[in-house]
């Protein structure tokens, strides 16, 4: 799931509540992904951990209906829309930046420079 940041809500010295596109809701470290209103994340969601994550958070599914997914993470909150998917009641969270051509910002460019 990719989305903008539109509003981030300070909730302590520590945790910021950052809202996606008004459909997503994620309580993160400040000072692990530090996240300015504008932009963009990509959010991905499994039940197997994921190789070489930018912000990695572990927990479980407590609250599901019709369109709403809602995660706990040792007492960070995460909401997301319902999708298909087979994902037990464990889950992993993968939080990460999109560079402004909507690749991860860690990406490096292939292009050779001119000397």
């Amino acid at each position: 799931m990719n989305g903008e940041i539109t509003k981030i809500e300070s909730l302590n010295n520590m945790i910021d509540r950052i809202y996606v596109d008004h459909h997503m809701t994620l309580d993160l470290h400040k000072e692990l992904l530090e996240c300015k209103v504008g932009e963009k994340l990509k959010v991905n969601i499994s039940d197997h951990k994921i190789q070489s994550p930018t912000y990695l958070a572990y927990g479980q599914i407590y609250y599901m209906d019709k369109d709403t997914m809602c995660v706990s993470c040792g007492g960070l909150l995460f909401k997301f829309p319902i999708f298909n998917s087979q994902l037990g009641k464990h889950v992993f969270i993968n939080v990460s930046k999109m560079a402004k051509r909507g690749r991860p910002s860690n990406n490096t460019s292939n292009k050779k420079q001119i000397t």
